[in-house]
């Protein structure tokens, strides 16, 4: 039996989340000074450097420390038969059998979905700045499930090449 727990990426949470932030900020600041002493106070500058760098440590850096924590912990077991994810107090149990197919990066980079004989997606795996977590997930059901491995090239819009693994249940 292994156990572990891992930070889940949330995209949409993340993206509300840095918007909230960023008009909070906006808002402090404009309402502790005013806007038209923070006008005044940009327009003193002659370099936008320095008000770049302001910028960044008044909301970049604090955003940096906060962002780990808007991210759900998600805690795996995987024992004999059954593959247990409890995220946000919910437990789902998936059958070891019933896990027919994965795929890393398939969907998304750093992301591992495990699919059913439907080809249906039973969960993703999307952690957050943490790809042992991917690789011991692979690891361990690659012990118990006896997978064929497929590796196709893929070329990302930045220019850089990735591989996509599929993982196929033998019968």
């Amino acid at each position: 039996m292994s156990s572990f727990t891992f930070k889940q990426i949330n995209p949409l949470r993340g993206c509300v989340f840095i918007v909230v932030y960023i008009s909070l900020m906006f808002a402090l600041l404009f309402g502790i000074f005013g806007f038209e002493n923070v006008l005044n106070f940009i327009n003193s500058f002659q370099s936008g450097k320095f008000i770049g760098l302001l910028a960044g440590i008044i909301f970049i850096v604090p955003l940096l420390f906060i962002a780990k924590s808007i991210y759900p912990s998600v805690e795996i077991v995987i024992d004999e038969t059954t593959l247990s994810i409890k995220q946000n107090r919910t437990i789902k149990s998936i059958p070891l059998s019933e896990i027919t197919g994965m795929a890393l990066n398939k969907t998304r980079l750093n992301a591992l979905d495990l699919y059913d004989n439907k080809n249906r997606l039973l969960f993703q795996f999307r952690p957050y700045n943490d790809d042992k977590t991917i690789k011991r997930v692979i690891g361990i059901l690659s012990q118990s499930i006896s997978f064929r491995k497929t590796v196709e090239s893929k070329t990302a819009m930045t220019g850089g090449k990735y591989d996509i693994i599929i993982y196929s249940k033998t019968v």
